[in-house]
C-alpha cells in the first residue's frame, strides 16, 4: 500500500456535505447547547471562565486600537500580565463582531468552542482530500481528528481547541517547498499569519511539525537545486514568518525572561505523556469508567479509538510490508550496519522503558547512575534515548545518501513521509524525556507546562493514517456503491464510539445579570485599584476564587490585585500568604497602600460571623472609609497612610504604577 499522490480540490457539493457532517456531530456531541448555549458553559467554571474572560478583554482592547493590550487588569501592579497565558487575540476579534451586534460574550465562547469542532473536522477532510483520499475515507480522518478523545478531555482549554489552521498551514508549507510560486506563498504566510493569532500555545508547538515538513524536502530540494527567484522567494516568506514569529513572541520571551521561568519546568511526571496514555480513554466515553482510576492523570487521556486506533496500526503494518517487499536485496543493510541498526535501536527503547518506569515509580528508579549527568530523573532515560534516536538517524541519512532512489512507482509521497515524520516528532517531545532536554535547548520551550498537549498534532497523524488504512480496506471493494456503503458506515461507527456522555453546562451569570456594585465601579474613575475579597475558596487550588472576581470585573475593567493565570508574579503570592482574613491588615495592608490599591470591595454575605465583627473593627481602626454599601456588597476606600505603614516590603516588591493608570517602568 503506497499513500496517494495529491488530489484536486473537492467539489462545492463536497463542502457543503462534510461541513453539514460535522456541525451535526458537534451538536449532538454538546447536547444540549441549543438550550444552553446563551448563559451556560461547560465544562465548569473554572479554565472555560478565564479563557471568556481573556476574550473580553482582547475584544475590550481591540475597541480601543489594542492600546494597552498586553497590560491586563489582573495582578496588580504588575505589567504584561496577559502574556502569562495565551492572549487569543485571533479569537477575540470574532467576539468583538458577536458583542457588536448584540451578542452576549457567553454566545460568542460557546460559538467558537463549538464551532472549533465544525472547523477542526472540515479542515483536517479538506487537507486528506487534496492528500488523495477519497472522501469517505477523509470524511473518516476528519472526524477522528476532530472528535478526538483528547480534543474532548481539552474542553477547558480553549487554546488547544482552536487547531483548525494546523492541517492547512502544514498542507500549504509542504506545497510552497513541492511547488514554489508566489501564490503558494501567499497561501501560506496568509495561513500562517492568521494562525500566530490564535494564541501561543498552537502557534509554538506547530513550529516544529514544519520544521520537520522542511527537513523532509531538503534532500528533494538539493537534488533539484533552487534557481535565484526560488531562493529569493523562500527567503522572502522566511523574512515575513520571522517577523510574525517576533510580533507574536516577544512579549511573551521579554516577560517570561523577567520572571526568570525555568526552562526546564518542574512536575514532567504527571504532566507529561506516558504508553498508558495512549491507552486511557477519556472518561466521558462509553467505555472511559471501565479504566481504572489509578492509571488516570490530567491531560493524559490520548487513546484515540478502538477503531481509529485498529486502522492507523494496520496502515502502519501494511506500509511497512510495502517498503519491505520494494527493497532490493542490494539496498539491505549489510551485517555490520544491522548490528549497529540493532545497536540504536536497543538505546531508544531502553530509553523509552526506563521513561516509562520512571513516570510510574514515585521514587527515583536510578539515585546512583543520575548522579553522573546533570539534571531531573529524567536524564539517563534522556541519554539514552537521544542516543539511540541520534545513531539510527545518522545511519538513516548515510544510507539514503548510497542507496539509489526506488523506481517512482514505488516512492511514498513526500507529503505523506512528512506528516508520519511530524507526528513522530512530537509524539516523542509529548514524553518527559524528551521534552526534558528538547526544553533545554530550545527557548521558549520550557515555559510550555504540559508536554502531553503535544498530543493535539500526534492524533493528526494518527487521523491521517487511520483514514489511509480505511481508504486501502475500500480500495479492495470491486463495487464504487460497496465502497460508499463501506465508507459512510465505517463514519457511522466511529461517530457513535466516539460520542461521548452529556457533558455538564454549568451556569454563568450574563453581563446584564452583574450585582450592581460593579456598575457603580465602572462609574468611578477614582478606583485606581481594587482588591476583591474574600479571597479564600474551598479546594484545593483557591487561585480559582479569582476567575469569577476577573469575569465580575469585565464589567468596569479597573485594575485588580486578584488574578488568575499560567503563571502567578512574586508579589501575588507574597500577598495571599499574610492576607485576608476576612481583610488586609498589618504589612499587607501598608503594602496595598505602597503599591497605589485605592479600594477594596467585601462580599459581606459570604462571610461568617466573626468574619464581619471583623470587619467592622477593621473599619474603625485601620484608616478606611466606607464609600459603598448595597446589596451585601461593602465598597472601602484607603485612605492614604502617613508614610509606608512601617511595614518591611515584599520579597522583590514591583513597583506601583504611575498616576493616571500609566505604569511605571520596571
Amino acid at each position: 500500500m503506497i499513500p496517494p499522490r495529491p488530489g484536486p480540490h473537492p467539489p462545492a457539493a463536497q463542502h457543503a456535505l462534510a461541513l453539514g457532517l460535522f456541525t451535526a456531530l458537534a451538536l449532538v456531541y454538546f447536547r444540549p447547547v441549543w438550550r444552553t448555549f446563551g448563559a451556560h458553559i461547560t465544562p465548569g467554571l473554572g479554565d472555560p471562565v478565564f479563557n471568556l474572560w481573556v476574550l473580553k478583554w482582547g475584544a475590550h482592547r481591540l475597541r480601543e486600537g489594542l492600546a494597552g493590550v498586553w497590560d491586563a487588569p489582573i495582578f496588580y501592579p504588575a505589567r504584561s500580565t496577559l502574556a502569562y497565558s495565551d492572549h487569543l487575540l485571533g479569537p477575540a476579534a470574532v467576539v468583538a463582531a458577536l458583542t457588536a451586534a448584540g451578542a452576549d460574550a457567553i454566545v460568542a465562547y460557546n460559538l467558537l468552542l463549538v464551532g472549533s469542532f465544525v472547523l477542526c473536522g472540515w479542515s483536517a477532510w479538506y487537507v486528506l482530500v487534496r492528500s488523495g483520499l477519497p472522501p469517505a475515507a477523509a470524511l473518516f480522518g476528519g472526524v477522528a481528528w476532530a472528535f478526538s478523545p483528547f480534543r474532548g478531555e481539552q474542553l477547558s482549554h480553549l487554546q488547544i481547541l482552536l487547531a483548525a489552521l494546523v492541517p492547512p498551514l502544514l498542507w500549504s508549507m509542504d506545497r510552497l517547498l513541492a511547488e514554489r510560486s508566489w501564490r503558494r506563498a501567499g497561501r501560506f504566510l496568509a495561513v500562517y499569519l492568521l494562525h500566530l493569532t490564535g494564541g501561543t500555545y498552537l502557534a509554538y508547538m506547530v513550529h516544529l511539525p514544519l520544521a520537520a515538513l522542511l527537513a523532509n524536502r531538503l534532500p528533494a530540494l538539493r537534488r533539484e537545486g533552487l534557481d535565484r527567484r526560488s531562493r529569493g522567494l523562500l527567503a522572502a516568506v522566511a523574512v515575513i514568518a520571522a517577523a510574525g514569529a517576533a510580533a507574536a513572541f516577544l512579549p511573551y520571551w521579554l516577560t517570561w525572561r523577567e520572571l526568570g521561568v525555568a526552562r526546564a519546568p518542574a512536575g514532567l511526571r504527571d504532566l507529561g505523556a506516558s504508553a498508558v496514555s495512549y491507552l486511557t480513554p477519556w472518561d466521558r466515553n462509553g467505555y472511559g469508567p471501565l479504566w481504572p482510576g489509578s492509571l488516570r492523570r490530567s491531560e493524559n487521556s490520548l487513546f484515540a479509538g478502538v477503531l481509529p486506533t485498529a486502522l492507523a496500526l494496520w496502515a502502519l503494518v501494511e506500509l511497512w510490508r510495502q517498503r519491505r517487499a520494494c527493497t532490493s536485496a542490494a539496498e539491505r543493510l549489510p551485517a555490520r550496519r544491522r548490528v549497529a541498526f540493532l545497536a540504536g535501536a536497543g538505546l531508544t527503547a531502553a530509553g523509552w522503558l526506563l521513561g516509562e518506569l520512571t513516570t510510574w515509580w514515585r521514587a527515583p528508579l536510578h539515585p546512583r547512575l543520575a548522579g553522573f549527568l546533570p539534571g531531573g530523573d529524567y536524564d539517563l532515560p534522556a541519554a539514552l534515548f537521544l542516543l539511540g534516536a541520534g545513531g539510527l538517524l545518522a545511519l538513516r541519512l548515510r544510507r539514503r545518501r548510497q542507496a539509489p532512489p526506488p523506481p517512482a512507482a514505488e516512492r511514498w509521497p513526500l507529503w505523506w513521509r512528512g506528516l508520519l515524520l511530524s507526528g513522530a516528532l512530537c509524539l516523542a517531545l509529548a514524553q518527559p524525556f524528551a521534552y526534558q532536554p528538547a526544553a533545554l535547548l530550545l527557548p521558549g520551550l520550557g515555559t510550555m507546562r504540559v508536554p502531553a498537549r503535544f498530543h493535539v498534532l500526534v492524533s493528526l497523524a494518527v487521523a491521517a493514517l487511520a483514514a489511509l488504512g480505511l481508504a486501502g480496506l475500500l480500495a479492495r471493494l470491486r463495487s464504487p456503491r460497496a465502497r460508499r456503503l463501506a465508507g459512510a458506515l465505517a463514519v457511522v461507527l466511529l461517530a457513535v464510539e466516539l460520542m461521548p456522555r452529556q457533558l455538564a453546562w454549568p451556569a454563568l451569570p450574563r453581563e446584564a445579570e452583574f450585582p450592581p456594585v460593579y456598575t457603580w465601579l465602572a462609574g468611578r474613575s477614582d478606583v485606581r485599584a481594587l482588591l476583591e475579597l474574600p479571597w479564600r475558596a474551598p479546594g484545593p487550588i483557591p487561585e480559582l476564587r479569582d476567575i469569577p472576581i476577573m469575569y465580575l470585573g469585565t464589567r468596569h475593567w479597573r485594575p485588580l490585585v486578584n488574578g488568575y493565570s499560567g503563571h502567578f508574579p512574586e508579589h501575588y503570592q507574597w500577598l495571599r500568604q499574610r492576607c485576608c482574613w476576612p481583610v488586609p491588615q498589618g504589612e499587607a495592608l501598608a503594602a496595598l497602600r505602597r503599591w497605589g490599591v485605592t479600594h477594596v470591595l467585601v462580599h459581606r454575605h459570604e462571610l461568617r460571623r466573626w468574619q464581619r465583627r471583623a470587619m467592622r473593627r477593621w473599619e474603625r481602626t485601620a484608616g478606611v472609609r466606607r464609600v459603598y454599601d448595597r446589596g451585601g456588597d461593602t465598597v472601602f476606600t484607603l485612605v492614604p497612610a502617613a508614610g509606608n505603614g512601617g511595614a518591611p516590603p515584599p520579597a522583590a516588591p514591583p513597583t506601583a504604577p504611575a498616576p493616571g493608570g500609566a505604569a511605571a517602568p520596571r
